[in-house]
This record gives C-alpha cells, structure tokens and sequence, in this order.
C-alpha cells in the first residue's frame, strides 16, 4: 500500500503466489509471525478443505498445519508468535515458525500434524481483519470492527477469553463492504482499512469512550479495493504517517492533537430566577474526559467532551456556590492520545480572587453631560441579588464642600438612570466624582468618576456685510455669553467697538455705488477661559456695491424699446424667455403685449430690442418680464450670478403702458403720448455693463373711437315672446 495516496501499490521487486498451482480457491487472514517474519495465510482448498500455509516474497508457498473446519477471514499474529483468527469464535495455533513445511496438502494431511487448535469460549466475535495489542495489564487482546454500518468494536481478551462489544464513529458512505484490513504495531497502536476506499483509521481503543463509543482518527486516504486483507509486522512501529498532522510520521514527538477549546463561564452571581452554569466547547482534534471538583466539599462530577461537542455543569446539579463568599473550583481535562492534561482553577467572573460577589461594581456607568448642566447615573442591577443606596459627593468647582447627592431604593434586578443636577460653572475647573454604594446585604463599594469641565458659557458672533444701491452697513451681533472687544478695518480705516454679551449694532460703512472695498474684522471675548481663547478674523475683500437691473416702460403704439449688455466672458449661445408676472390681467398674456429680439453685436456685446403690441383687448398696464441668458467657452460661473455650469442669466423687468381705455379717451378726446428714454450706465453684479440706449419716441396721435348701438329683435316661430339682442359697433 502507498503511504502516501493509500493506493494499493504493487511489490517491488514484484511477486505472486500461483494459487490454482497449489490447487486453493482463495488465502485470508494473512499475517506476519514475528518469530520468523514469514507471512502465514488461511488457505481454502478448491477440492474442498481448509490449512494454514506460509510464503515467502519469492512465491514460494508450503503447508504447514490442517484448517480448524471453518472458513475465517480475520487472522494475525501476537508477540509471541501465536497465530489467531476469528470464525465467530476464537481460534488460535501456537508455535507455527517450528512446524516442518509440506509441498502439498495431500502431504501435510499424511505426514504433519494434527488438529492443534485451541478454540475460546466466548462466541459472536466478528469482524473483517483483527490486530493484536497488548493492554495495560498485560494482557493480549484482540481487537476486530465488524460491519455493516453502524460499526461495532469487538475486543476479545485472549489472555482471559472474554468479549465486549462497542459502538464506534466510523462514518458510513452507504458501502456494505468491511473493514477488510487490520493492522497492530509494537506501541499498540491499531489502524483498519475500509475495502470501499473509505479510508484508514486508527483506533483509540485503549482509550476512554466517548458518548459510549470507541473514538477513531481519520489517518489518510485509501483505495476501493472491495475485498482485502492487512499484514503487520507486530514488533515494528507503525509506517503510517501522524493521524494529527500527515506531515508527520507517527512516532515523531510532536504526533500530537492539537488542544483548544472555549469555556461559558456563569458562575458569578446573578439575579433570582437565573441558572448559574459553567460550559466547555471542544475545538480540538481529540475528545477527552472533564472532571469538575468543588476544592472545599472535595465533590467530583466527570462529563464526557466529544470531538466538536459541549458540555455545561449546572449549578443545583452538578455544583453549588454560595454568595458572598469564597468558592473554589477546578477543572481537569484527560484529552485522548494526549499524555498531557489540562487542569485549572475556574475563576469565577466578577469577584475579588474566588469571592462570589453578588454586586459588582461595574454595572454603574457616569454619562458626562457638560452642557445642560446635568450629568446621567445609569445602574444596573439585573445581574444582582441585593438592592443599594447611593450617595453622590461631587467636587471642584462651586461643588467644592457640597453636601452629597443621596439616592436610596435602587431595586435588584433593575436598571435606570438617575438625572444629577449640576450647578453651571463660569470656570474650567474639573469636576470629580466620588460615589459610594451600599448594598442590602451590608457590603460596600467606592466609584470614582471625572466628569470634567461644566462650564456652559460659550463664545459666539455673527457678522453680516450688506453692499447694495440701496447702502452698504456691516451687522456685528454677540450672541454668545461673553463681552466682545472688536476692531474692524473699513478700507484702512480702523474703527474700535465693545458688545456686551446679547448686545448687536450696525455700521454704516459709506461705501459709494460702483465702488470696490475691503473690510476686515479681529476681536477677542473678555473674561473667556477656554485655552486656546475664542478669536474673531474675517475678511471681506473685493467687494463692490452693485445695483439692480432697470424696468423698461413701453406704450402700445410707441416706437420699440433698444439696449445692449456686456458679458464678462466671450459668448457663443444666448436668448431670451418671457415671464408673465401678472397673470391675473385680463386678456392674451406676453404674446400679446410685446416682442423681443436678441443680436450678437460684433464687438461681443448683446443687443436687445422689446417692442410692444397695440392690443385693445387688455385694459390695463400689464407688467411682464425677460430673462436674458448666455454661455461660451469660457464663461464659469464666478463670473455671474446666478449660473449653474458657466450658463449666466439677468431678468429685466417689461412694463407695457396701456392706452386703449375708452373711458379715458372719451374724457381727453385726442392724446399725444411721448415716451423718452435716458441714457443709463448701471454696473451689474457679475454682469458686466448693460446700457439703455437713448431713445425719443414720436408724438403718437390716439384717436377717439365712437361706439353705436344696434337694436335687432328676434321672435321664436310658435311663441308671442320676443328677444332683443344689443351688438356694439364702431361707427366708423
């Protein structure tokens, strides 16, 4: 077999035993006389009939004792060179490495000896192969796993011919095949070979069961060979490699399971209702034994730990523990194939050494509020079994010789939180916290906590720069809890002010329409005991005092309305949209009112023309407007406001005069209207420059339109009633 793949591999050199030459139907229960290292097998006669045989490597093949009636598959050799096999009961042939070898049966069966056999009482033993060890007694023991699956061990003492049988973890993949090879070496180990290429396993047979089960170890992998049989030299060490790390060989030192394991520990005391327990899981390669011992009773409770499994101790069952006192436990791990155990002392959580006690301190937690001025207590004592006052000595600060803050009633069992009113501070003085429990039971606890600084004073200002036609101020408000000392610098020119705390003032900065200014500010907060200190630095540079757009005025029947508009950046797209502002005039809205038009100038400018619409149908003045937008290039929004994506845009206010109120006519009769536009030069904003060009609008003549009335009477045919219907035209 290859030890590395568990492939069956051939001899090297190679040989064979030519059976039909020696006229057997097939050899089992084969194995290795250690007396005489020959290999000695069960032989069944193909004309019928059973003997022992042995052979060599070269093929050669002799007899040397009669069979014992029965066919056996499971054979093998003890220390001493006894040759055993197992035919539901155990049968056994000393002294083989001394008999005379026959050619043939014929010859063996005339001139060799007789039946020898010596047979044991104990009946049903079973199995595919077995393999012999040696036990701690001394005594020889044969060990066989039977099939089909669930598995069973069965150990036979051959040294006192008894018999157990055991369950054991081999897993099944659904093969009824045995476990056709079984194997023992001179430190008693024992590996068997599954014949459905299942694999080889060790068995811990020496070792204690787990959940009543003989533990095994997957070794390696192995060949589907159906049917096969295993040989070992018993005074040799295994030749398989480490069944904890394949890496290995088995008799490397460090051929050792790997040990972890995770441990529950619940021990501590908790409140009235709850089980106090103590758990381990096993993470390791091995099973193992735990022993749990109370030190003081010298009580012992031993719970099996299976591979991957957990075990918990519980308390009323397995241990008791009393509360505020001193509770020794240890624990003590027997982990198989480990010469090595773990053992420990439990040490039981929240105590002071192994002293239960019942109200740890921990579950109370200071929550630093500094502004408001309070601060949270939050207790927990779910996990307890004893009730508590509180008395809360706070210092530093105004808290300096205060009386302490006393809270009685905490519940077990419970959890809150308790509000603790903290006086407001105008220092940075730290807040310490001393708080004393006392439990129902009598025992006591200290806390100590650093709140830190209360000082709920803050430092804060608000400036605000207001430059426009209609004037240009600065708004300094201090809104915070501290008197400001301030300077500001208006174009040079420093000025000194002081708020009070709460206290704000406006200034009028004098800056003139189109011009370009800067304004600094720098102040401190007097009394303020942060360190660093609060500071005020602020700058506003560049700032030029812009006006608004221009409204255009238009009369229905005037000449049209012109200006043109420098954009800051070279323009490649532009236009105009309408905005009805006064949707509530009666009649077509914009369409009707007036027109637009937008150029591209040469020299980059844009013009734009508005014209109105001589409408009779709208009384009134109607108030629109435009927005002229435009993008290029090079336009960013920096360079107008608002823009979004370097699209720049200015509204224009429309309002078209409105002159066709009959009313008003009939009473002026011929009106003359003249409309005169002014040259205007307005710094935009961002914008650039937009000029109203200078316009003289001609004497309009509005003529005064009479109005007749026309009576028409209509009569329904069938019927006396008349209606009469008035229509209103235009005499001319």
């Amino acid at each position: 077999m290859d030890l590395v793949t568990g492939n069956i591999a051939p001899f090297d050199p190679p040989w064979g035993v030519d059976l039909g030459a020696h006229g057997i139907e097939e050899i089992n229960a084969t194995g290795i006389n250690p007396l005489d290292d020959k290999m000695y097998g069960y032989a069944k006669l193909i004309a019928g009939g059973h003997g022992v045989v042995r052979f060599d490597q070269y093929g050669d093949l002799e007899w040397v004792s009669i069979g014992h009636g029965t066919m056996t598959v499971a054979g093998g050799f003890t220390p001493d060179g006894t040759y055993v096999t197992l035919a539901t009961t155990g049968r056994s042939l000393a002294n083989l490495h001394t008999y005379d070898g026959w050619e043939t049966y014929e010859k063996l069966t005339n001139n060799g000896p007789g039946n020898n056999w010596t047979t044991s009482t104990s009946t049903g033993i079973w199995g595919a192969d077995l393999a012999i060890v040696t036990n701690s007694d001394g005594d020889l023991i044969s060990i066989s796993v039977s099939h089909p699956y669930p598995h069973n061990v069965h150990m036979w003492n051959i040294t006192d011919d008894t018999h157990v049988v055991t369950p054991v973890d081999i897993p099944s993949i659904g093969s009824s095949l045995g476990l056709g090879g079984a194997f023992s070496f001179v430190d008693n180990s024992v590996y068997v070979m599954h014949n459905s290429s299942q694999g080889i396993y060790k068995i811990l047979w020496d070792e204690p069961t787990i959940d009543g089960k003989v533990q095994v170890v997957r070794v390696m992998a192995s060949a589907d060979t159906n049917a096969n049989d295993g040989a070992s030299c018993v005074d040799e060490m295994p030749p398989f490699p480490c069944e904890w790390d394949n890496s290995l060989s088995s008799d490397d030192p460090n051929c050792t399971p790997t040990i972890d394991y995770s441990v529950d520990n619940q021990m501590h005391c908790i409140a009235t209702g709850h089980t106090r327990s103590y758990s381990i899981t096993n993470n390791s390669q091995v099973a193992g034994t735990v022993t749990l011992t109370d030190v003081d009773t010298a009580a012992t409770v031993v719970k099996e730990l299976p591979l991957s499994g957990t075990i918990t101790f519980t308390e009323g069952v397995d241990f008791s523990i009393t509360d505020d006192a001193v509770n020794d436990f240890t624990i003590d791990i027997d982990w198989l194939s480990l010469d090595t155990d773990t053992s420990y002392e439990i040490e039981i959580p929240t105590t002071i050494g192994n002293y239960v006690d019942c109200d740890p301190e921990a579950y109370f937690n200071w929550q630093n509020l500094t502004c408001p001025s309070y601060a949270n207590l939050e207790w927990d004592l779910s996990q307890t079994i004893h009730g508590a006052n509180i008395s809360i000595q706070l210092d530093g600060g105004s808290f300096t010789g205060t009386d302490p803050i006393v809270h009685t009633g905490l519940t077990a069992g419970q959890t809150g939180t308790i509000a603790i009113p903290l006086e407001e501070q105008t220092s940075n003085a730290e807040i310490t916290v001393l708080m004393s429990i006392t439990f129902t039971n009598g025992h006591t606890r200290q806390m100590a906590f650093t709140h830190g600084t209360q000082n709920c004073f803050e430092a804060a200002t608000t400036v605000t720069l207001n430059h426009d036609c209609a004037g240009s101020s600065t708004y300094i408000n201090n809104t915070g809890d501290y008197d400001l000392s301030l300077s500001y610098t208006n174009n040079g020119v420093t000025t000194e002010i002081s708020l009070a705390a709460g206290a704000d003032q406006t200034v009028n900065l004098g800056w003139a329409e189109g011009s370009t200014n800067t304004i600094s500010y720098s102040g401190s907060y007097i009394n303020e005991p942060d360190n660093p200190p609060s500071v005020i630095q602020l700058t506003f540079s560049d700032k030029v005092v812009n006006c608004q757009p221009p409204t255009v005025q238009l009369e229905e029947g005037d000449d049209s309305y012109t200006f043109t508009l420098t954009p800051p950046c070279a323009v490649n797209d532009y236009g105009i949209i309408p905005i009805d502002t006064d949707p509530d005039t009666p009649g077509t809205q914009i369409t009707d009112e007036f027109t637009w038009s937008i150029t591209l100038l040469p020299n980059g400018d844009l013009e734009i023309t508005v014209d109105d619409i001589d409408d009779i149908d709208i009384d009134g003045t109607t108030l629109d407007a435009i927005k002229i937008f435009w993008t290029g290039p090079d336009c960013v929004d920096e360079d107008c406001e608002p823009a979004m994506a370097g699209m720049c845009q200015i509204d224009i206010t429309i309002e078209v005069l409105d002159n066709d109120n009959p009313e008003e006519i009939a009473a002026t009769g011929t009106a003359h209207v003249r409309m005169i536009g002014l040259s205007i030069l307005i710094a935009m904003l961002g914008y650039g420059f937009l000029h109203l060009a200078q316009l003289y609008g001609p004497a309009l003549l509005v003529r005064v339109v009479e109005y007749r009335k026309i009576r028409n009477t209509v009569r329904v045919e069938g019927s006396r009633k008349a209606f009469i219907v008035w229509k209103k035209v235009r005499k001319d």
